[in-house]
């Protein structure tokens, strides 16, 4: 693990509870379908090819992620989670699909786009209802802020994207806010009618439960332009 979080307070609070049978799928598994836990993660390097790589931040039980390998075999994808019982859920769906475009990262987000990602890497980023903190004296526990965009712009290609669900207006506005007082040139815009997931998890379910509108949000990375005088 990295000696530094992007911030002190970290953005997620572990809970979870592995059965006997979780624990060996875990341990079995881990092995096959994760990336090393420590060094940098080189996508060519860890898939054994060059492609346009995407990554899932925070993928819970792996419903997106797990449509998204199968929707484009032509990616290399790469989920980001630390919840074992949602791991080992996508190992089990990775093996038994032999999904050979799929691969885990076992670690902390903000860490990972700290230093362990080659610059200019991954074609696209993706989080589904990334944990709110909907209580104001928790809001500095939100993972999208000030100091991680320009971690997501530095793995970013030229032209890559992020594209982020939420179902809390107030965590859309300030993503939106975030995003657009960035150094980096990022554009928002509508979402691509490609990147539109009908895939119902369990955060969406609660959330048309609960009556709840959806706040979809696209940017786009663009090159700085350069002024040839």
């Amino acid at each position: 693990m990295p000696s530094y979080p992007i911030h002190p307070i970290k953005s997620y609070i572990r809970r979870e509870r592995l059965s006997a049978t979780e624990h060996t799928l875990f341990n079995t598994l881990f092995p096959l379908y994760t990336a090393p836990l420590t060094g940098l993660i080189v996508p060519s390097l860890l898939f054994k090819r060059s492609a346009a790589t995407l990554i899932e931040i925070g993928f819970g039980a792996g419903e997106t992620l797990i449509d998204t390998a199968c929707r484009y075999p032509e990616w290399n994808v790469l989920g980001i989670e630390v919840y074992r019982p949602g791991i080992v859920n996508v190992l089990r769906i990775v093996h038994s699909k032999k999904l050979s475009n799929l691969r885990v990262i076992y670690d902390d987000a903000a860490c990972v786009f700290a230093d362990r990602l080659p610059k200019e890497s991954i074609q696209g980023i993706q989080a589904y209802f990334p944990d709110p903190w909907p209580k104001r004296r928790h809001h500095k526990r939100r993972l999208f802020q000030t100091p991680f965009i320009p971690l997501l712009a530095a793995s970013l290609e030229k032209g890559g994207w992020v594209q982020i669900v939420t179902d809390w207006e107030h965590y859309a506005k300030q993503i939106s806010r975030v995003f657009d007082s960035a150094r980096e040139p990022w554009v928002q815009m509508p979402v691509p009618a490609t990147r539109n997931s009908q895939i119902i998890t369990k955060f969406k379910r609660r959330a048309l439960s609960a009556g709840r509108s959806f706040y979809e949000l696209f940017f786009e990375k663009k090159p700085y332009l350069s002024l040839n005088i």
